[in-house]
C-alpha cells in the first residue's frame, strides 16, 4: 500500500507522447491506440487524467515536435505537467497534482520506456506512490552500448521486467495489461480533507523516525 494514509484513488499518467518523442519508436501507432482507449476509460470512471510533456534544448515549447500527439488530446481541466527531467516528479507540481486529486495509486503509461517511463516509476515509488506499469502501454526506440544493440521490444520487456520484480517497503511495484485495467476514481478533496491527509501523512512520518531511533511504544512484556 501507499504511503498516504488520507488518500485512496488512481490517477492515469501519460508520458512524452510528443510528435517528436513518437515518431521513430516501436509500434507508436499502437502504442497510441492503447492509450487513448485507456484514456477514454479512466475519463469515464472519474479517474483524473494527468499529461506529462518534456521539454528540452532543441526540444522548445511551443514547437511542432513538443506538441502531444493529435490523436491524443488533453480535456479542459486535465493537468499537464511540464518537465525537463526524465523523472516526472523532478522539479514539477506532479505531486501536488495527484495529492489535491486524493491518488496514491499510478496507472503509468507512455514514453519513453528507459527513459521518461522508467525515471518516472522509481520516481512514484520512492515518493510513497504505489505505481502500476500498464505493459503494453508504452515504448522506446532501439539502441546501441558499445557492441551491444537493443530493439525497442526487447527495452519495453526490459522495463517491465524492472518493474514487476522491483519490491521496496511497504509499496507496490506492478504490472497489468491495458486490457485489465480497471480504474478507481480518485477522491477529489476539499481545503479541510487536504489538512487532514498532509496530518496524517506527517503523523506517519513522524511514527516511522520513533520507531527507527527506538523512542516508539516499547512491546508489552510477554
Amino acid at each position: 500500500m501507499s504511503q498516504f494514509p488520507g488518500r485512496s484513488g488512481d490517477a492515469l499518467l501519460v508520458v512524452d507522447v510528443q510528435n517528436d518523442v513518437m515518431s521513430s519508436l516501436w509500434q507508436p501507432q499502437r502504442i497510441i491506440s492503447t492509450i487513448d482507449d485507456l484514456v477514454g476509460r479512466a475519463r469515464l470512471a472519474g479517474t483524473p487524467v494527468v499529461w506529462v510533456r518534456h521539454q528540452s534544448p532543441g526540444f522548445e515549447p511551443g514547437s511542432e515536435g513538443w506538441q502531444i500527439v493529435p490523436e491524443l488530446t488533453p480535456e479542459a481541466g486535465e493537468a499537464i505537467i511540464e518537465k525537463r527531467y526524465g523523472d516526472s516528479f523532478a522539479e514539477t507540481n506532479l505531486d501536488d497534482v495527484l495529492a489535491s486529486a486524493g491518488a496514491d495509486h499510478i496507472w503509468l503509461t507512455g514514453a519513453q520506456s528507459d527513459f521518461g517511463v522508467r525515471s518516472t516509476l522509481f520516481g512514484g515509488l520512492y515518493r510513497g506512490y504505489d505505481v502500476t506499469l500498464v505493459e503494453d502501454a508504452h515504448t522506446t526506440q532501439d539502441a546501441s552500448v558499445d557492441s551491444l544493440h537493443f530493439t525497442g521490444e526487447q527495452l519495453v520487456a526490459l522495463v517491465n521486467k524492472l518493474a514487476w520484480t522491483t519490491r521496496l517497503p511497504g509499496l507496490t511495484s506492478q504490472l497489468c495489461k491495458a486490457a485489465d485495467v480497471v480504474f478507481a476514481p480518485a477522491d477529489r478533496m476539499d481545503d479541510e480533507d487536504k489538512i487532514e491527509a498532509i496530518e496524517l501523512e506527517e503523523q506517519a512520518e513522524e511514527d516511522a523516525e520513533d520507531v527507527a531511533m527506538g523512542l516508539g511504544d516499547p512491546e508489552p512484556e510477554a
